[in-house]
C-alpha cells in the first residue's frame, strides 16, 4: 500500500497543488513568500540526514569488542558497521536476523536459569569472559565447538577444582531448579569470607586424584555449567541498567522520529506534493530500521567490555574494577601517535610497531584500500557466515564482528531475508517518472534500482550452488566468484542511487519546497 501511494498518479489533487504552489512563490523571483508553508533544500537534507543517522547508527547494536582493544579500533568498528549499514542495509537486518533466532534458542535452552532475551543476545555478543585471576582466558560462547581450545583446557580444570571445594566446605553438587529454585533447606554454594582460606587458589593444590570424585557433570557447555554452579549470577535488570548504553526511552525516541518522518512522506503522497529522490532513499532505510528495531529490541547497546567471570571460588569476592587497554602513562602527542598507530596495524592485519611518523603516513596512504576489501569480506560474513572460523577462534579471543553463533540458518530465515531484500529495492523503483535534471540521471537511476532490486536474488541464486555435495572444488570457486560480481554490481548501484539523490536536490519540481497542509488530516473546528 506504501509503493502504491507514493507512486500512483494523483490527478485529482494536481490542481490543488498547481494553485497551493502559486500562492507560495512569487512567479517573477521564484522565491517563497510564505515562510509557513515552505521548507528549503537545507530542511529536506537535515530531516533525511537525522533520520539516516539513527538507522546507521542508533538502531545498530554492535557485538562487545574485544578485550584489550583500543578505544580508537573500537570507534573505527562501529564506523565500518555504519558503511555497511548505509551502503548494504539489508546485511544489517540478515544479521539482527540471524542473532535474533539464536537468541530464541538460547533463551528457550537456559529459561530453567532465569535467563531471558537480553542474556542471549549478550553470549552472542561475546560479553562473557572467562578470567583465572586477572589473565583473560577466552569466550564463554553457548554449545560446545570442535577443536574449542577453550573448552580442552578448562573444563577439566574447572569441575576438578568446584568438586574439591565442595568437599572442602562440605557441600553436596549444586542442583539447578527451574526459573532458579533451590531445594528448602539448600544454602548457597558461594562461600563466606571465613571459609575463603579452605579453598584451593592454583593447580598445585587440587588433590592428584581428584578428577575420581563424582560424575561428570550434565552440563551441556563450560558456559552452562558456571551458570549451573553460580560463577554467572548476572540478571536481566543488571544487564539493561549497568551494562547497556540505551534504554526503551532512547530507542522510542528515535521510533518516534522515524514514524514521524514516514507520516510526512506518506501525507505528501496523498496531498500530491512533490518527493524528492532523497526522500525515497531515506524511506528504504526507515522501513527496514524498523525490523531492526524489533529484531534488536531486546539486544544491549554498546557495551565496551564483557562481564568478567571467575571460575576460581576464592575469586567471587568483590575485584577492583580494571581497564581491559593501556596507553602506558602517555597523554598528549604521544596517545595520539599510539592510537593511529593500533588503528592502522588492525586496519592493515600488522603485528609490527610502527616506530615514526613517515612510516605511519604510508601505512594510513593504502587504509582505503583496506577498507574495501574490508567491507566485501564483511558482506560476505553476513551472507554466508564463517562457523569454521567461529569455532577456530571462540576459545583463541578473537571474535568475528559479525558473528551470530548460528549454524545452518532456517529457509524461513533466508526466505525472509530475500523478500526484504526485493522490496527494498523496489522501494528505489518509485522514482521511476520523477523528475530528475536531465535524462542521463533518469536513466542511471532505473538501471542502478533494477540492480539492487535483482543483485541480491542472483546472489542468492549462485550461493545455493556453493557448497553442494558433489561439486568439485575449481567449480566451487568459480560459483563464489560469479557471486561476488552481483555484490560488487549492487555496491555501485547504491553508490550511485545516493549521489543521484543528492545531485537532484539542484533541480526540484516547484511542489518540493511546499510543506504538508496537516489541517487536511486533523480533524478541526473553523
Amino acid at each position: 500500500m506504501l509503493l502504491y501511494a507514493l507512486a500512483r498518479p494523483l490527478a485529482q489533487t494536481l490542481a490543488a497543488t498547481n494553485s497551493s504552489v502559486t500562492d507560495l512563490f512569487d512567479p517573477t523571483t521564484g522565491k517563497c513568500v510564505n515562510i509557513d508553508g515552505c521548507r528549503t533544500v537545507s530542511d529536506i537534507v537535515y530531516s533525511c540526514l537525522s533520520v539516516v543517522l539513527i538507522c546507521t547508527w542508533v538502531a545498530i547494536h554492535p557485538n562487545v569488542p574485544e578485550v584489550g582493544k583500543h578505544s580508537a579500533v573500537v570507534l573505527y568498528d562501529d564506523f565500518q558497521l555504519m558503511i555497511v549499514a548505509l551502503l548494504a542495509p539489508e546485511l544489517v537486518i540478515m544479521w539482527a536476523m540471524r542473532q535474533w533466532f539464536s537468541a530464541k534458542k538460547i533463551t528457550e535452552k537456559y529459561k530453567k536459569y532465569g535467563w531471558g532475551m537480553p542474556h542471549a543476545f549478550l553470549v552472542l555478543m561475546g560479553g562473557f569472559a572467562l578470567y583465572d585471576g586477572e589473565k583473560f582466558c577466552g569466550y564463554l560462547w553457548e554449545g560446545r565447538d570442535e577443536n574449542d581450545e577453550l573448552h580442552e583446557k578448562y573444563w577439566n580444570q574447572i569441575t576438578k577444582h568446584h568438586r574439591t571445594v565442595r568437599e572442602a566446605l562440605g557441600r553436596p553438587e549444586v542442583d539447578v531448579k527451574e526459573e532458579g529454585e533451590k531445594d528448602e533447606g539448600q544454602v548457597d554454594d558461594q562461600p563466606t569470607s571465613d571459609q575463603t582460606h579452605l579453598l584451593p587458589n592454583s593447580e598445585s593444590q587440587l588433590p592428584a586424584n581428584s578428577e575420581d570424585h563424582g560424575p561428570e557433570p550434565s552440563e551441556s557447555c563450560l558456559l552452562e555449567y558456571l551458570i549451573a554452579n553460580g560463577c554467572i549470577t548476572i540478571t536481566e535488570d543488571e544487564i539493561n541498567d549497568n551494562l547497556s548504553h540505551g534504554d526503551i526511552i532512547s530507542k522510542s525516541i528515535a521510533v518516534v522520529q522515524t514514524t514521524w518522518f514516514l507520516l510526512q512522506v506518506i501525507a505528501r503522497a496523498v496531498e500530491g506534493i512533490a518527493i524528492t529522490e532523497l526522500e525515497i532513499v531515506t524511506v528504504a532505510f526507515a522501513l527496514l530500521n524498523f525490523g531492526t528495531y524489533f529484531l534488536w529490541w531486546n539486544k544491549p547497546l554498546r557495551i565496551r567490555h564483557p562481564v568478567r567471570v571467575y571460575w576460581r571460588q576464592n575469586e567471587w569476592k568483590e575485584k577492583s574494577e580494571s581497564t581491559d587497554e593501556s596507553t602506558d602513562g602517555q597523554t598528549g602527542r604521544g596517545a595520539i601517535f599510539k592510537g593511529i598507530s593500533t588503528l592502522t596495524n588492525y586496519i592493515i592485519g600488522s603485528d609490527d610497531e610502527v616506530d615514526s611518523a613517515l612510516t605511519l603516513f604510508f601505512l594510513v596512504m593504502f587504509i582505503p584500500l583496506f577498507v574495501v576489501i574490508w567491507f566485501f569480506v564483511a558482506c560476505w560474513t553476513v551472507l554466508v557466515g564463517d562457523p569454521d572460523t567461529e569455532n577456530r577462534r571462540a576459545g583463541s579471543g578473537h571474535k568475528v564482528l559479525f558473528s551470530t553463533r548460528l549454524k545452518g540458518a532456517p529457509m524461513r530465515l533466508s526466505v525472509s531475508v530475500f523478500i526484504i531484500a526485493g522490496l527494498f529495492g523496489a522501494i528505489h523503483c518509485i522514482p521511476w517518472e520523477f523528475q530528475f535534471p536531465t535524462h542521463t540521471e533518469k536513466l542511471l537511476w532505473r538501471v542502478s534500482a533494477l540492480t539492487i532490486t535483482t543483485g541480491p536474488s542472483a546472489m542468492v541464486i549462485m550461493l545455493m550452488f556453493v557448497g553442494l555435495s558433489g561439486t568439485s572444488n575449481w567449480l566451487e570457486m568459480i560459483l563464489i566468484v560469479i557471486a561476488v560480481l552481483p555484490s560488487v554490481l549492487y555496491v555501485i548501484g547504491r553508490i550511485i542511487l545516493i549521489v543521484l539523490a543528492l545531485t537532484a536536490l539542484r533541480d526540484l519540481a516547484p511542489s518540493a519546497y511546499q510543506t504538508v497542509e496537516w489541517t487536511t488530516f486533523i480533524p478541526h473546528i473553523g
